[in-house]
């Protein structure tokens, strides 16, 4: 059991930029997050322009109305044009850690593109089934660097990560998943953002960085009330293709282009597999009843990755053929 420092030695950081509809996570130092019986409360305040004066000292005597009792807080339109105050309150320390945002809740982009996909998955799937997502985050470090000759259509705030942050949230929140394999996921973003805010929605998550010291890789989140965690094991793909012996032929048509092998090389890929236990009391009770006649049966198998259709893929998906000389064969 973690034991707390005493809160005032603690600070607690809001997001550079709060919008409307838009959920937000506060960054808690990890030794009081880790402690167990912990309360939260947001409230909002409406602050007087004050010139240069400080915000801590434009905060004093002020009233405070209280809007929610959760970890993870969605400002509404009554929030606009106000600062958030956010305190936790240990079970293992008197008093409490908050803090007030620097900046005022502002209006959201309006509905976004998902939100329509969002009708299709409203509520949480029933007993016995489950649903999964593959999403690529795309990693802030290949926004930095192809911005100029990827991604010059889209505005320069929109692919900074304060501004995506709450948009990748409430996206893979609406969609219900229980099961969510995630790629081009940054070290900072899923230990700041991803993990606290999506465990506050009953999931659990593990993390797997690239090889080569890259500071993106995959992630696996999933619903604590449907799975149980097992175990992972995280293969780095160039090192399985170099080591196992059923790999040989992967590999000889891999290096057979040295512009290629040495591309490959550098391309550190990951492959992570996590053992969530289903809870299906159901199946439980039929395999029961079955015993001997199942005793032998594979258990089902569910694979998730990402997927970047070209329209020259269009043929294929919809034939669900590959011919066996294609280089994607």
């Amino acid at each position: 059991m973690a034991r707390c420092n005493s809160p005032t030695a603690m600070l607690i950081d809001l997001p550079p930029l709060i919008m409307t509809g838009f959920p937000i996570v506060p960054k808690l130092p990890s030794e009081f997050a880790k402690c167990n019986g912990c309360t939260f409360s947001w409230s909002r305040v409406q602050l007087e322009a004050c010139g240069t004066l400080e915000l801590s000292e434009r905060t004093k005597n002020v009233d405070y109305n209280e809007v929610s009792k959760s970890f993870v807080y969605t400002p509404t339109l009554d929030d606009i044009g106000c600062h958030l105050k956010f305190c936790a309150v240990s079970g293992q320390a008197e008093g409490c850690i908050e803090t007030i945002s620097k900046v005022e809740v502002t209006s959201g982009p309006g509905s976004c593109p998902f939100e329509k996909r969002h009708k299709y998955t409203s509520n949480l799937t029933e007993n016995g089934v489950f649903r999964i997502m593959s999403y690529n985050i795309l990693a802030e470090m290949y926004l930095n660097r192809d911005y100029l000759t990827e991604f010059q259509y889209c505005p320069r705030y929109a692919v900074e990560l304060a501004y995506r942050t709450p948009l990748l949230l409430k996206e893979i929140l609406g969609y219900n998943n229980d099961i969510l394999c995630l790629q081009e996921v940054g070290r900072e973003l899923f230990r700041d953002d991803l993990l606290p805010s999506l465990e506050a929605f009953d999931f659990e998550g593990h993390y797997r960085e690239k090889g080569g010291g890259t500071a993106e890789g995959t992630a696996i989140f999933f619903r604590k009330s449907k799975f149980r965690y097992l175990g992972q094991h995280d293969i780095l793909i160039i090192d399985h293709l170099e080591t196992d012996a059923g790999c040989v032929d992967i590999l000889q048509k891999t290096y057979s282009n040295g512009n290629f092998k040495e591309a490959f090389k550098r391309n550190f890929q990951t492959v992570q597999v996590s053992l969530p236990q289903l809870f299906l009391m159901d199946l439980q009770e039929m395999l029961y009843c079955f015993g001997s006649l199942v005793v032998r049966a594979s258990a089902p198998e569910a694979r998730g990755r990402g997927f970047n259709p070209r329209p020259s893929h269009t043929k294929r998906l919809t034939k669900m053929a590959l011919a066996a000389a294609s280089l994607d064969a």
